[in-house]
C-alpha cells in the first residue's frame, strides 16, 4: 500500500500546519487503513490524537471535546447529528478532524449537509483551503495485480486464482486482502466464474473488510437482502432490467444503499459478490431462494423470445429451477434447452465427476444429450469404445457436423489405441482424403516428415477453413518443435496479427476451434511470443461459445511462459500443470504430447540438482534446451551434444541465445552488448539482463571502468522493466544489483585511495610495487562502477573498524 503510506504522510504533514483532511471513497478502498497509518505518524510525531467510529459513537463520549486533539473519525457517513455537531464545534475552535467518508451510501443531500455541518464550507469546493481533499477510487486490475502479488507471501498466486480475486475485489484494496484470506482458505471458487463461498460462517477467518461492511449494512431489510444476494449471481442490467425482475423499489433501495453498484462505468448495475456475503446473513435460505427462483424465471423469457442467455445467466436458471417445476410449458421446454446446453458445456470441458453428476441430472428429467456430447461424456467417463460407436452412428450432412464428427471419432479412436496410420492421398483436391490424412496426423505424435509438404498443401488449398487452420498449425507445430520457424506463424521478426479469420466459430465444432486455439498458443509458446501476444490470444478466445473456459487456460499458458522466461521455471511448472489439467476434453495425441514434454522439461530445469530419468530424451528437444537458457544454466547447455545449433531456419530466439553464448565463449563484451539491444527490442528482458551481465564481468575483467559503468545502467533499465512486467518477482533474484566482491587486497587498496592516501604512499602501508597497487584500484573501480576515488569512497561498503 505504497500510494496510501504516502498519502498518510501528505495528511499529517497538512493536519501539523493546521490543516484538516477529509478521505472519501467507495467501501473498500483503504480507507480505514489509512486512517490507522496517519494515527500511527501522528501519535510517533508527539500529536494528540483521538480516533472514533462515527457509527458507535455515543453521546456520553467526550473525545470529541478536547479542542487541542485531532479528531480522527471513520464511517463520517454514518454520523448521528449529536456528533457532526460536536464536529462542527471542534473546528470552528480551530481543531482539526480527520475523517474518512465512504461515498454511494447515502443519498447526495445527506452527504453535502453532513460535510458542510462538519467542515464549515462544503469541503470538495474550492473555498474550503484548509482542508486537505482525497478521493480513493478503486484500483485498476493491473494495479490490483501487483497490490495481491505483493501481500500473497511466500505462497506466489496462480493466474487463474489471482483472476479470481481481482474481479470479486472491484479494486477495492480492503476486499482484495478479505478475499486473498478466503483463498488461502480455499472459500475462493474460480471456476466456472469467480465466486465466494456461500456457507462462508462469520468466524471462519479474520476478515476485517467483512465484517465491517456487515456493521454498515446493518438497516438493510431482509426482503432487499435476500432479493441482493440472489442478484448477485446473475450479469449486470441496467435499472430497468433489474426492475423487470424484482420489485423496482427494491432496486431503488439497494442503489441508495450502495448494494447495487456500476459496473465498468456503464449504467448496468450489480451487486458484488463481496457485498453479498455480508448481506447473507440478514436474510433466510428459503427467502434467497425463492428470490433466485423469481429471477430465473424472469430470465427464462429472455430464452423464450430467442434471445440466447449467456453461459453465467444459464448456469444461474439451471441451478436455480428444475424443468418439472415450472408450470408454463413454455418456459419449461426453454429451461430444458439450457440445461441440454450447460451440459453439453460441461462434457467439453469438465471433469469426470462433474460430467457424471450433469448426465445424473439429465436422466432425472428425462433428457438427452447431443450425440456429439454424448460421445464427449462417455469419454471422460473412461468409454472411449462406445464413444467411437456413438459419433459412428451420426448420419448428418451438414459440413460442420461432419468435420466435427470426423475429428472427435480420430481423437477417440487414438485413446482405444486404434489410430491408424497416416495413409492415404497424394492429392489434396481429394477433400474427404486431405481431411482424413490431417487428422490421423494429429492423432500421432512422431515428425511430419516426408508428409509435410502435402500437410502444407492442404493448409493452402483446402476450402474448409477448419481443416486449413488444423493442417497449418500441424506444420507450424511440427517446425517450432525442432526449432524452427513455422511458416504460419509470425515470429518476432514478423509480428503480423494473429489469423481470427480462420477460426471456425459454429457451437458444433467446438472440439476443432478448442484444438486450434491450444495449437497456437503453443506454436507461440515455444517461439517465445505468448506472453507478447496475449491479448491476441484472448481475443480469438473471445470469438468462440466457450470463451469463459479458453481465458481460463489461455492465462495459465500466459503466467507459466512470463515466468519461464524470467527464470522462474517452479512457478512455470505450476502454470503449466494448471493450463495441462484444463484444456478442452477432445484434443488430439499430437497436441497432448507436446503439453506433455514441454512440462516434462519444466520439471527438469526447475530443479537442476535432479537429474531427470529421461535426460537423454529431454536433450534433444527443443522445449528442455531453451528453458535451460532462460534458467541461466548455460554451463549445462553448453555441455550438450545438440545444444542450440544455428543452423537454417532457426527460430530468433535459437540465434539470439546461440549468439550469445558464443560471445560469452569468446569473451566479446561489444557482441554481447550488441545481442543484448536485440533481446531488449524483443521484450526478452532477462536474457538481454544476462547478455548485459556477461558484457560487464568481462569489461571489470579487462579494468574498462566507463565500459562497466554503461553496463550498470543499462542493467538498472533492464530492471525496472523486469519489475514491470513481472510484479510477483523480484528483479534483484533475476538480476543482481549488488557490485562484484573485493579481494582483501583490492578493498584494503581502496579504503586507504579513499582516505586520501596516494598509490606510493599505499604501496609501503601493503608493502608491494606501486604498479600492485594500481591493478587493485583499477579492478575496485572497475567491480563497484566507480569513475574516481570520490566515488570509491561512497560506493566501499562502511568499514567495521570505523
Amino acid at each position: 500500500m505504497e500510494d496510501l503510506r504516502d498519502l498518510a504522510l501528505s495528511i499529517v504533514d497538512g493536519v501539523r500546519a493546521g490543516s484538516s483532511a477529509l478521505v472519501t471513497g467507495p467501501s473498500g478502498t483503504g480507507k480505514s487503513s489509512l486512517l490507522r497509518t496517519v494515527q500511527d505518524r501522528l501519535d510517533a510525531a508527539g500529536v494528540a490524537a483521538h480516533a472514533l467510529r462515527a457509527d458507535a459513537w455515543a453521546p456520553d463520549h467526550d473525545e470529541a471535546d478536547d479542542a487541542t486533539a485531532v479528531l480522527l473519525v471513520d464511517d463520517l457517513e454514518s454520523a448521528p447529528e449529536d456528533l457532526l455537531s460536536r464536529l462542527s464545534a471542534h473546528t470552528e475552535h480551530g481543531g482539526r478532524v480527520v475523517a474518512m467518508f465512504e461515498t454511494g451510501r447515502h443519498p447526495r443531500a445527506y452527504s453535502t449537509r453532513a460535510l458542510r455541518t462538519v467542515y464549515g464550507s462544503h469541503p470538495l469546493g474550492h473555498d474550503a483551503t484548509t482542508v486537505h481533499r482525497t478521493h480513493l477510487t478503486p484500483l485498476d486490475d493491473e494495479t490490483m495485480a501487483r497490490f495481491l502479488h505483493a501481500h500473497a507471501g511466500e505462497e506466489p498466486l496462480d493466474s487463474h486464482t489471482l483472476r479470481a480475486i481481482t474481479t470479486l475485489a472491484l479494486g477495492r484494496r480492503a476486499w482484495a486482502m478479505d478475499l486473498l484470506s478466503l483463498a488461502r482458505a480455499e472459500q475462493i471458487q474460480a471456476d466456472p466464474f469467480p465466486s465466494i463461498n456461500p456457507l462462508l460462517a462469520p468466524g471462519d477467518a479474520p476478515l476485517p473488510a467483512l465484517q465491517s461492511l456487515r456493521a454498515s449494512l446493518a438497516t438493510v431489510s431482509p426482503e432487499c437482502a435476500a432479493a441482493a444476494v440472489a442478484l448477485s449471481g446473475i450479469e449486470p442490467l441496467d435499472e430497468l432490467g433489474l426492475g423487470a425482475l424484482v420489485d423496482p423499489a427494491i432496486v431503488e433501495t439497494l442503489t441508495v444503499a450502495g448494494v447495487l453498484v456500476p459496473t465498468g462505468g456503464s449504467q448496468q448495475l450489480e451487486v458484488p459478490a463481496f457485498v453479498a456475503i455480508a448481506l447473507r446473513q440478514r436474510s433466510s435460505f428459503d427467502q434467497v431462494e425463492r428470490c433466485r427462483r423469481e429471477i430465473a424465471t424472469g430470465l427464462l423469457g429472455q430464452e423464450l423470445v430467442g434471445v440466447p442467455l449467456s453461459e453465467r445467466d444459464t448456469l444461474y436458471c439451471v441451478r436455480a429451477l428444475a424443468p418439472d417445476e415450472v408450470l408454463d410449458a413454455d418456459l419449461s421446454e426453454a429451461l430444458r434447452r439450457l440445461v441440454v446446453r450447460a451440459v453439453t458445456r460441461l462434457t467439453t470441458f469438465g471433469e469426470a465427476a462433474q460430467v457424471r453428476a450433469a448426465v445424473l441430472r439429465l436422466a432425472a428429467h428425462r433428457l438427452e444429450l447431443p450425440p456429439l456430447a454424448r460421445a464427449r461424456a462417455l469419454a471422460a467417463l473412461g468409454n472411449a469404445n462406445e464413444a467411437v460407436r456413438v459419433v459412428d452412428a451420426i448420419t448428418d450432412d451438414d459440413p460442420d457436423v461432419r468435420l466435427a464428427t470426423r475429428f472427435a471419432r480420430s481423437v477417440l479412436l487414438a485413446e482405444t489405441a486404434e489410430a491408424p496410420m497416416p495413409g492415404g492421398t497424394d492429392d489434396v483436391r481429394d477433400q474427404d482424403a486431405a481431411t482424413e490424412l490431417v487428422l490421423q496426423w494429429w492423432s500421432r505424435t512422431e515428425p511430419l516428415g516426408d508428409a509435410t509438404p502435402l500437410v502444407r498443401a492442404v493448409a493452402a488449398q483446402h476450402p474448409d477453413p477448419g481443416v486449413a487452420a488444423l493442417a497449418a498449425l500441424l506444420v507450424d507445430l511440427d517446425a517450432v518443435w525442432a526449432g524452427l520457424v513455422p511458416p504460419h506463424t509470425s515470429t518476432l521478426h514478423a509480428p503480423n496479427p494473429l489469423p481470427a479469420a480462420t477460426m471456425p466459430t459454429s457451437p458444433v465444432l467446438s472440439d476443432v476451434t478448442g484444438t486450434i486455439l491450444v495449437a497456437q498458443a503453443l506454436v507461440l509458446l515455444l517461439i517465445g511470443e505468448a506472453s507478447a501476444r496475449r491479448e491476441p490470444l484472448l481475443e480469438l478466445a473471445a470469438r468462440l461459445p466457450d470463451r469463459d473456459h479458453h481465458e481460463r487456460w489461455l492465462r495459465h499458458v500466459v503466467a507459466s511462459s512470463t515466468a519461464a522466461t524470467f527464470g522462474e521455471m517452479g512457478r512455470g511448472l505450476r502454470e503449466w500443470q494448471l493450463f495441462a489439467g484444463s484444456v478442452p476434453r477432445l484434443v488430439p495425441a499430437r497436441l497432448r504430447h507436446y503439453v506433455e514434454r514441454v512440462g516434462a522439461a519444466l520439471d527438469a530445469v526447475s530443479d537442476p540438482t535432479r537429474e531427470p530419468d529421461d535426460l537423454e530424451r529431454l536433450s534433444s528437444e527443443y522445449p528442455y534446451r531453451i528453458l535451460l537458457y532462460f534458467a541461466g544454466l548455460h554451463g549445462p547447455l553448453q555441455a550438450l551434444r545438440t545444444g542450440l545449433e544455428p543452423k537454417a531456419g532457426a527460430l530468433p530466439l535459437i540465434r539470439l541465445a546461440r549468439a550469445h553464448l558464443d560471445a560469452t565463449h569468446e569473451r566479446n563484451p561489444a557482441q554481447l552488448t550488441r545481442i543484448a539491444g536485440i533481446f531488449r527490442e524483443y521484450d526478452m528482458w532477462l536474457p538481454s539482463a544476462y547478455a548485459f551481465g556477461d558484457a560487464r564481468r568481462i569489461y571489470v575483467g579487462r579494468r574498462a571502468v566507463g565500459k562497466a559503468q554503461a553496463c550498470d545502467a543499462e542493467l538498472a533499465s533492464v530492471r525496472d522493466e523486469i519489475h514491470r512486467n513481472a510484479p510477483w518477482l523480484s528483479a534483484d533474484s533475476a538480476v543482481s544489483d549488488l557490485p562484484e566482491t573485493l579481494t582483501p587486497r583490492e578493498l584494503e587498496a581502496a579504503r586507504l585511495a579513499a582516505r586520501g592516501l596516494r598509490n606510493r604512499d599505499i604501496a609501503e602501508v601493503l608493502e608491494c610495487g606501486v604498479r600492485t597497487v594500481e591493478s587493485h584500484l583499477a579492478q575496485a573501480r572497475a567491480k563497484l562502477g566507480a569513475g574516481s576515488r570520490e566515488d570509491l569512497a561512497r560506493l566501499l561498503p562502511p568499514d567495521e573498524d570505523d
